[in-house]
């Protein structure tokens, strides 16, 4: 199922409800459809093919397969062809779905509920079973006869469409009818398509609406988020309807999780409409997807957005019976909360490194009796009735330093604005991320920075989510700065996510021990899930699919119920390497940090704790950021932009642009656009080089922007949220980030929109100057850059990087970084569309270059490269034939490296379709003498089939392990 976002979700709430204002309607702001309403209370998706019984749907079963309540009471019979559900098919077509339906798919669903009966008795009320209505293409015009008068239907004709969804509908039923239909009744039917769009679907779902509604029965409809027609479905004569949040396919952004408040978004427009929730799984073996399953399953508590109290459908019982068999506790947990959810019971995991002491608040005044505690309790207001506590802060920059104790894994954190006094949703300027490892020192670094905060106002506010490389640290600071003409804000949560590092997520076993298989990886330290072993040792082993580097590995212990509390771990690994270290203490907690770096497969690790029981509460990968990370590269030949900076000079040539969309311009798209992957990055940043140490005192840049007051469009250009500016004077270290905070210049004005300067003053000494731009709008167009030294342009036809590339047309282009995002895709994804696919496409006939720059000199003895590969009939990519690898100091004089034609072998892996076994992934290594360079040149010539690349790395020499 696709998603698809037509606007933004003000706007489209506004004329939604500005078009119904005229009408009393009952499920205009009605909540969730009950079961009562609908007839079943979830009906799950089952796709024709898929192997395995439906047991584990039908009923709730024990790790062991055996029933112990029922569970799903619909089901939805599917054949998953793209013919029926927006191509051209026929009588005869039909006719064979209608034999396949009743003689297997109807089949399977009675001999699992004749099977559950054996243990469970009758079910209270019979299974309902629906099947799809196949499209009606008005392109069809020789359907076929239906009615015996000799004449072919033709589709174009109204008429002729209903004649032939009557025959359909008449044709389930008598066939149901001469089934042993015994606990089984025919509910219904679902329309396949995902959105309503006026003249070309609106007929046939009003005709096929009527038929069913003639025979007593009812019609489903499953919307993609925001679809057309969501607004007036009871109008075109659905009865039930259950949206799809679209959640499934987020996927990581610069290394942090999908931000849950779209789910939060769906629920509110749900309710808002009387619709219910699509629950929408996409496989479960890896963290990424088992993270966003788990959203879905958590939101719909009542603590959240309580969903769970109306109707539900989920998107494929195939997936729902993997968890229930799953030997994994990580998979198989999601089944056990699955059944709660639809139950009703369901109460939310904890999902984030909770923050134990509250901050200390300076800069601000708190407005109320409100205390601090109320920004780490874990409850944020998701929708009009909830009423959590919230701080209400005034003045112009308000600071929260957070103790972290013995300290934590800081790489992504969220503040949620909510609704303040006057009942708006006020957001910041922007707001700084700071962390300190020394819990003594006020010294900190500044680590990340945003202005973009989604606010959305129908469910009570937005997330403002800070990321970066995660790092230890004992304090965090954030600074808000708030805006000048709103200065309250109203905060109710502040979270501390996991950071996503090599460990996290990843499978370990342990002997002897007590605990649930999962925390000791799911990235939450200090939570309430522990792993525990009684007197002696503990054994903890992990193995991995391919080599991982690792810098550093932190073991963090808890107290628990020990008298003596002095841990201390061992840690081997199958490459000689083996450390014993004494834990370092503090209050109840403890850290053993083992200095390990290097390429490892297998990890052993033993933990004691002076013959009393030993609580181990998380395994951590810590480093220092990996030097590609977030770095710009460039191809060669480079993707076709849509309007491009060609030659790599255009915004330091001097040459202003005149005209949107000219060549002295270069355009990034910067909101969600389907199917150009997921969402936009978070800023575009771009790294000038003056060549050398120079003073300057001022920058400014050209870009364009819509006319103040004009309304948001496709068409929209605007100038960023928020600009940045940081120095450094050797590419390595820099300075922290300074705010463009003066008025757009006027350059002038074309139609709509104008040409601005933005311009910030600065006495500075630098080499290299960062600009970060948070996109908003749909594009964000620059034409120029100047860095003024006493009125001077010495940027002037200087070189300069842009991370990520301006975006380029396709579906598999890089558009967001992907190769140097940190993010590696799995073995099992190979659509692009796949939460954890992150790939680009390389041509299958010339070599293709890429060049990244490490910005500053690093000292590496190797470079690698990740790829996606897969038989050629069936995947249509190969791992390259040769990876070539050169350095460079400058740019300009290279090295040679070394090359390989080494690659890993295909490994089946169980989850997928068998007809994508064989797709694999794997990094191809070329090492060399250590040596100080700054640029890579990644030589890949292809194997006569496209390759699939999603990573670019160095091997560093590190000095010293943080």
């Amino acid at each position: 199922m696709k998603l698809s976002i037509k606007a933004s979700l003000s706007l489209l709430l506004g004329l939604l409800v500005q078009a119904n204002s005229q009408v009393n309607n009952e499920y205009i702001n009605s909540g969730y459809p009950t079961p009562r309403e609908a007839g079943f209370r979830a009906a799950t998706l089952v796709a024709e093919g898929k192997k395995g019984d439906l047991l584990a749907n039908v009923a709730y079963v024990d790790k062991n397969g055996k029933p112990i309540d029922w569970f799903f009471d619909g089901f939805i019979l599917l054949r998953i062809n793209i013919e029926y559900v927006n191509g051209i098919t026929d009588k005869e077509t039909w006719e064979e779905w209608l034999d396949a339906l009743f003689e297997n798919e109807v089949i399977r669903v009675k001999n699992a509920v004749n099977e559950a009966k054996k243990i469970l008795g009758e079910p209270v009320k019979p299974i309902k079973l629906m099947t799809f209505i196949p499209y009606t293409s008005p392109n069809q015009t020789n359907f076929g006869d239906i009615d015996g008068d000799g004449i072919s239907e033709n589709f174009n004709l109204l008429e002729d469409r209903q004649k032939a969804i009557n025959w359909y509908v008449n044709e389930v039923l008598r066939r149901f009818e001469k089934i042993d239909k015994n606990n089984l009744e025919w509910w219904g039917f679902y329309w396949t398509g995902e959105g309503v769009y006026e003249g070309k679907d609106q007929g046939s779902i009003i005709a096929a609406s009527d038929v069913i509604h003639q025979h007593g029965l009812k019609l489903l409809w499953i919307p993609y988020y925001e679809a057309e027609g969501i607004d007036r479905w009871w109008e075109l004569g659905f009865d039930v309807v259950t949206m799809q949040p679209g959640y499934a396919w987020w996927a990581p952004i610069q290394g942090s999780l999908p931000n849950e408040a779209q789910l939060s978004e769906a629920a509110s427009l749900s309710r808002l409409f009387g619709m219910g929730i699509e629950l929408e799984f996409f496989g479960a073996s890896h963290p990424v997807r088992r993270n966003n399953a788990q959203r879905y399953i958590d939101h719909g508590s009542i603590e959240l957005d309580g969903y769970q109290d109306g109707v539900i459908t989920s998107n494929d019982s195939h997936f729902i019976r993997n968890l229930a068999v799953s030997k994994e506790p990580t998979i198989r947990r999601l089944y056990d909360d699955l059944y709660a959810l639809i139950k009703g019971v369901h109460k939310p995991r904890l999902f984030h490194q909770p923050l134990s002491i509250p901050p200390k608040i300076t800069g601000s005044n708190i407005i109320g009796n409100d205390s601090p505690i109320a920004l780490i309790d874990g409850k944020w207001n998701t929708n009009p009735k909830s009423s959590y506590a919230k701080l209400i802060l005034d003045g112009q920059s308000t600071e929260l330093t957070f103790d972290l104790g013995a300290g934590r894994l800081v790489g992504d954190v969220r503040i949620h604005f909510t609704k303040n006094l006057k009942n708006v949703v006020m957001i910041p300027e922007y707001i700084q991320l700071f962390v300190t490892n020394d819990a003594y020192s006020d010294n900190y670094s500044e680590i990340a920075t945003t202005a973009r905060v989604g606010r959305r106002n129908k469910y009570q506010g937005g997330f403002a989510i800070l990321t970066s490389q995660p790092v230890f640290a004992k304090k965090m600071k954030l600074i808000i700065n708030h805006s000048l003409t709103n200065r309250e804000l109203a905060i109710d949560e502040i979270l501390l996510f996991p950071a996503v590092q090599n460990l996290w997520g990843k499978y370990y076993k342990t002997l002897d021990a007590l605990g649930d298989g999962i925390n000791l990886t799911d990235g939450i330290v200090g939570g309430k899930t522990i792993t525990k072993w009684g007197l002696r040792e503990g054994h903890i082993q992990m193995r991995f699919e391919k080599d991982q580097f690792f810098q550093t590995i932190g073991i963090h212990f808890l107290r628990g119920n020990s008298q003596k509390f002095q841990p201390k771990a061992t840690l081997r690994t199958k490459k000689d390497y083996s450390l014993t270290v004494k834990a370092e203490v503090y209050n109840d907690e403890a850290w053993a940090f083992f200095p390990v770096q290097m390429f490892c497969k297998d990890i052993e690790i033993t933990v004691s704790n002076l013959g009393d029981s030993i609580y181990v509460d998380e395994i951590v990968s810590i480093g220092k950021k990996s030097p590609t990370i977030g770095q710009p590269y460039y191809y060669e030949p480079s993707f076709i932009s849509t309007i491009p900076d060609e030659k790599n000079i255009e915004l330091t040539d001097g040459e202003l642009s005149k005209t949107l969309g000219d060549k002295a311009s270069v355009r990034w798209y910067s909101i969600f656009d389907w199917p150009l992957r997921n969402y936009a990055p978070g800023e575009i940043e771009i790294i000038i080089d003056l060549n050398n140490i120079q003073s300057l005192d001022k920058i400014s840049i050209q870009l364009w922007d819509d006319i103040p007051g004009v309304k948001f469009n496709q068409w929209s250009i605007k100038r960023p949220l928020i600009i940045t500016a940081s120095y450094s004077k050797n590419g390595n270290e820099w300075s922290p980030r300074d705010v463009f905070n003066s008025e757009p210049e006027l350059i002038e004005l074309v139609n709509d929109k104008r040409s601005i300067w933005m311009h910030y003053t600065a006495q500075i000494e630098a080499r290299f100057i960062k600009l970060e731009l948070t996109p908003q709008g749909r594009y964000l167009m620059l034409g120029e850059i100047e860095v003024l030294k006493e009125g001077k342009n010495i940027a002037q036809d200087k070189s300069y990087t842009v991370y990520p590339l301006p975006t380029g047309d396709g579906i598999l282009v890089d558009n967001f970084g992907k190769l140097t995002n940190g993010y590696l895709s799995t073995n099992n994804a190979i659509s692009p569309w796949d939460p954890v696919a992150d790939f680009v496409e390389l041509s299958s006939k010339e070599s293709t270059q890429i060049t990244l720059d490490l910005t500053g000199t690093h000292l590496v003895s190797g470079a690698r490269a990740h790829f996606i590969s897969g038989p050629s009939d069936e995947s249509g990519a190969k791992f390259p034939k040769i990876l070539f690898i050169e350095t460079s100091l400058n740019g300009y004089d290279w090295i040679r490296g070394g090359e390989t034609m080494e690659h890993v072998l295909p490994k089946k892996n169980s989850e997928m379709p068998a007809f994508h076994y064989n797709h694999i992934t794997g990094f191809m290594d070329v090492l060399f003498s250590k040596r100080e360079t700054r640029f890579i040149r990644y030589n890949i010539t292809p194997d006569d089939e496209p390759v699939w690349i999603d990573e670019l790395q160095v091997i560093p020499i590190f000095d010293k392990i943080n």
